[in-house]
Order: structure tokens, then sequence, then C-alpha cells
């Protein structure tokens, strides 16, 4: 369980753990591995073991468990949400989760679930002070009273809550499993603490004297998170990405292609807001807007000001969309800016120290001899090395995935269509067929039609 969690916060920038919160994911996983080693250090120590330490483990687990969880799942839906009022967008007046932004926020955070835990763990302290004779039981003759039940309660609560997030978010991909993975945990909360409640109970004798079946059923269910949560994610992390597409044109087929088309754009954000990356082709595209502004010559000091924008939204440790690059891009970016600033007498906020970061595991990130985007040879900037690795991470990473999911398959019939009435058009000389270029291209290993220009329906209009 160790050695996982380690290997764990060593791949945290890689889907699909990044898209799990994996600072979140270890939280729970270290409270879960110390209650499953008191629950084994019980067994252990059998009759010796202290009441109250078995009670207050016991709630502890259970309120900073939950909460921990019930954090991950509120994150991953106002994630979603924020994201969706942008690329939708809604008016900023009326964007609810972009204006409430500090509701995900590490201080509201703190406050919030602090006071919840301590709401929740004030009933452990009315239990343990009115009854007197806790103190001094150990062991099998150890009784919670009125506490199994409010515990009970307490399971069925989080359980509500993480089903009603996994419903929320049925519109975020699977491709993670995200949404399975909380409604397992909502399932689990439920069929665990059931027989908890039966064995400690009604069952208690042949759970004292026979097995501690109350024991076992914690440990699998503690298990079973652990490797939904970790795990698998782990597992996947380390599994290259595969692509049935082979010997494939670029045209719409590669991620270069799709990103010179308006509405394979749209298809690729969509796919990635889902998967929780959406920053990456944000970023793109941001850079993309500033390599125009300096090719037409817009006055210096705007591009600064419009660098130092770029840099606080997508570079900065914890910003609104900060993207995944390694240390060594982001310090030398760091030093062109500070460079920038200091030869151009910008008056603007200062580039702030970024805290060290940790490389990026699985080759996902690598400095490239050669550009990969043509338009950095025509209006180089300073953002060049880091455009390139977001572009290598979203060729390698996420538009694997993309070729293989509903969205990509909706834009390939979109295309088949347009195809189709610019063909019929072309023959009834409403349009010329200059327009269409016949190399063809291919996907999931079939040819389905040839490339044009998916950004305008035809020259001439409809008939």
């Amino acid at each position: 369980m160790l050695v996982g969690m380690v290997v764990f916060y060593i791949r945290r920038d890689v889907q699909p753990i990044k898209a799990r919160s994996p600072l979140l994911v270890l939280w729970t996983d270290v409270v879960l591995f110390f209650f499953v080693f008191l629950l084994c250090l019980q067994r252990i120590i059998g009759t010796e073991y202290p009441c109250l330490l078995n009670v207050w483990s016991g709630f502890f687990a259970v309120v900073l468990l939950g909460n921990s969880y019930m954090w991950r799942c509120w994150v991953l839906y106002f994630t979603f949400e924020l994201t969706r009022e942008i690329l939708d967008g809604v008016p900023k007046d009326q964007r609810k989760f972009v204006n409430r932004r500090w509701l995900i926020s590490g201080a509201f955070a703190w406050k919030s679930l602090g006071t919840l835990t301590v709401l929740m763990i004030f009933p452990c302290g009315i239990l343990t002070s009115v009854n007197r004779r806790l103190p001094g039981l150990s062991g099998d003759s150890c009784s919670r009273d009125w506490g199994d039940y409010i515990l009970g309660i307490y399971a069925f609560f989080y359980a509500c809550v993480f089903l009603l997030f996994a419903y929320k978010l049925r519109e975020v991909v699977d491709g993670f499993w995200l949404k399975p993975e909380m409604r397992l945990t909502g399932v689990l909360a439920i069929i665990v603490w059931i027989p908890w409640l039966i064995f400690n109970g009604p069952l208690v004798g042949p759970n004292n004297t026979v097995f501690p079946f109350s024991t076992l059923v914690l440990v699998i269910g503690g298990s079973i998170c652990f490797i939904a949560s970790t795990l698998w994610p782990l597992y996947r992390s380390l599994e290259p990405p595969v692509t049935d597409m082979d010997n494939v044109p670029e045209d719409i087929s590669s991620l270069r292609g799709l990103l010179a088309h308006k509405s394979g754009v749209a298809s690729f954000k969509k796919f990635l807001t889902k998967e929780f990356s959406v920053e990456n082709i944000l970023f793109y595209e941001e850079i993309e807007e500033y390599r125009v502004k300096k090719g037409r010559g817009v006055d210096d000091e705007e591009l600064v000001a419009e660098a130092q924008r770029l840099y606080a939204k997508y570079i900065i440790v914890d910003s609104p969309f900060q993207v995944n690059l390694p240390d060594p891009i982001v310090r030398d970016l760091e030093g062109k800016l500070k460079d920038l600033f200091s030869k151009s007498g910008y008056e603007g906020a200062p580039i702030p120290p970024s805290p060290v970061r940790m490389n990026s595991i699985g080759g996902h990130h690598r400095e490239v001899s050669e550009s990969l985007l043509p338009h950095q040879r025509d209006v180089p900037t300073l953002f060049d090395k880091s455009q390139e690795n977001i572009f290598k991470l979203m060729s390698t990473d996420s538009f694997p995935r993309y070729q293989r999911s509903e969205d990509y398959r909706v834009f390939v019939s979109e295309v088949e269509a347009k195809l189709k009435r610019a063909r019929v058009l072309a023959e009834e000389g409403v349009t010329s067929d200059q327009g269409l270029h016949l190399s063809p291209f291919r996907v999931g290993g079939g040819t389905i039609g040839s490339t044009l220009d998916l950004n305008s329906d035809s020259k001439h209009g409809d008939r």
C-alpha cells in the first residue's frame, strides 16, 4: 500500500492520475492506511486494546475519509461546471461557478471541512463523556452503544453524496472511470456498514468468538476503495498510449491536422473538458493568439502585459488553468519574461518565484530538437518551448483517447456529411469542386472520404 502511494505521488502529473486530484487521493489513502493499521492492531492485541481508542479511531476514520471523498467529488464537479461556463461563453456577470471560484480554494476547504469534522466528531465526545464505563473497557467487551448507529447514519449520508455527484457528473467521459469510482465508493459505504452493524449487534457473539467478521468487511471495503482510487489509475498511467490509427495522412486524424479546423478544435475541446484537461488546448490557442498579435506588430507594452497574463493564468503553480510543464522549461520561460520586463521597463506585477516542480515520468514531457509547430517558424515567441511540450502532451496522451471516444465518432460523422453535401453541390454545378482535396484519410482503419475545408459549407452557399 505504501509503495503504491509513493509511486502514485511521483506520477501525479500523468493522466489518469492527474484528473483525480492526486493530493486529495493521497490524503484519503493515508487516513485509510492508519485506519486499517489500527483495525489489525486491534485484533493482534485482542483483550488489551483500549475501547476509547476503538471508538475515537472509528469516528475519525469515517468522518475524515467521508469528508475527503466528498471534497474530491465537489472539486471535480465544480471544475467541470466552471470550465463549461467559460467554453460556452456565458456572460461574466452570469457565471455562477467562475465568480465563486473561492469555493474550491484551500482556505475554504480547511474552514468548511474543519467545521464539519468538528461537528461530526462532537457526538463521539458526548458518548465518551456520558458513558463512564468506556475508559475501563477493552477488547471484545467494548461497546459503542448508540455510537454505532451514528456511524451508520454518517455512512449512509456520504453514500448519498457520492451517488449524487456521480449523477451530476454524468456528462463527464468515463475514460478515467471517475463516475464508477464514486458510485463504487457510495455503494461500498452501504454494503460494508450493514454487515458491520450486524456483527457488532445481533451477531456480536460469533464475531468475538468465531471470527472477526466486522473487521474483515471493513478491511475488504477499504482495500477495494484503495484499488479503485489509487492502484487502477496508477496501472493505467503506466500503459503506453495505444491507437488503432496506422499510416494515416495528417488530416483530421492527426492532432496537427485537427487543430487546423474550427469544428475539430471545438470537438477536441469538448472532450478535454470532460477529461478535466481542457487547460492544455486553451493554453495552445492563447499562445497562437499571442503569436498573431506579435505578427501584426502590436505595441510592445501590450505584448508584455499579455505575456504576464498568460504566465499568471497557465504557468504559476495553482493558477486557474495551470498546465503540466517540466521545471527546466518553466525556469527558462521565467528568465525570458524577466529579461523582457527589464528591457521594456514594464511596470506591471513582477514575476513571482515558482515552487520547484517534479518532472513528469513516462516520456510525455521532453524537449524537442526541431519545431513541431509551423507557426513557430513564422513568428517565434518566448512561449515556443512551452507550447511544444503541451502539444506533445496532447498528441501522445489525450489525442489517442479522443480518437477512441464518442466525440471523435460524432465529429467524423459530421465530416462525412459535409463531404457528401459538398460533392452533391459540386456535381450539380452549384459549387466548384476545386475546393475538395482528394487525398483520402482513414479513421479506425477504414477510408471515409477526402478532406475539405471544414470551416465553411461551400463557396457560393446553398441552392
